[in-house]
């Protein structure tokens, strides 16, 4: 999983509306899960044809990826979204692979 957090703070409603905003400019392919607490879209790179989930918890975009997905989506989904916010953000990692 990618954590993305914006290096200013930003609210629950702002980091979705960004994200609703970078996956409707495409080339994405999505569903978005109603009824969880909270945001969570999966999302598919129509040029790369990864896929991965999209989430927000605590302040920060997580991208959720599985074995087979390949860095290219992910840092175009990433680039958009800087480009998108206009922000500088950090990324972190975090695996849950024993």
């Amino acid at each position: 999983m990618f954590l993305l957090e914006p290096a200013v703070e930003r609210a629950q409603p702002e980091l979705r509306d960004l994200v609703e905003a970078v996956v409707a400019d495409g080339p994405y392919r999505s569903g978005e899960f109603i009824d969880l607490p909270m945001a969570l879209w999966l999302v598919r790179d129509e040029e790369t044809a990864d896929v991965f989930r999209v989430s927000i918890r605590d302040g920060r975009i997580r991208l959720h990826v599985l074995p087979e997905t390949e860095s290219d989506g992910l840092r175009r989904f990433y680039e958009r979204l800087v480009q998108r916010s206009d922000s500088e953000w950090s990324v972190d990692c975090e695996s849950n692979i024993a």
